[in-house]
């Protein structure tokens, strides 16, 4: 089975029709690890409550890029091992038209078609972390 990662669709502002990963906003109240929560839940629905993901994250870091509009501003990166054999459906909210899994296989043919660094986010995140077993969610 293919190595997937979770994706939505950029906001209706810059970068509309665009691919985006879930999350890049961090409230002023939050701490990384709630706004990673909360955008995961606005923006993809995803059905894992916070315990499951707690042991499901298997990494994280802040990661910056040159070619974000925020260009050297901080990208918290969080990797995690979704539990079991079937990926929990996923669907867009908030500003996210709709969300889907894509198989990494397919994600060099994306790159074109994702928001601002979201490719070389990815990109980086598979580099440092591996796509061998580990399924990526990337808020």
């Amino acid at each position: 089975m293919p190595q997937p990662c979770a994706a939505d669709p950029a906001r209706p502002r810059p970068g509309q029709g665009l691919w985006a990963l879930p999350g890049r906003f961090v409230e002023p109240r939050d701490t990384l690890w709630q706004s990673c929560l909360r955008e995961l839940e606005e923006e993809t629905a995803l059905p894992l409550n916070t315990d499951t993901l707690q042991t499901a994250c298997k990494a994280w870091k802040c990661l910056t890029t040159p070619t974000a509009a925020c260009a050297g501003a901080p990208s918290p990166v969080f990797v995690f091992h979704v539990p079991g054999t079937q990926l929990p459906t996923v669907q867009g909210g908030d500003d996210a038209a709709t969300a889907r899994w894509v198989p990494l296989r397919d994600l060099p043919g994306l790159e074109t078609q994702m928001f601002e660094d979201h490719f070389h986010v990815l990109r980086r995140c598979l580099a440092r972390f591996g796509s061998a077993g580990l399924p990526v969610a990337l808020p």
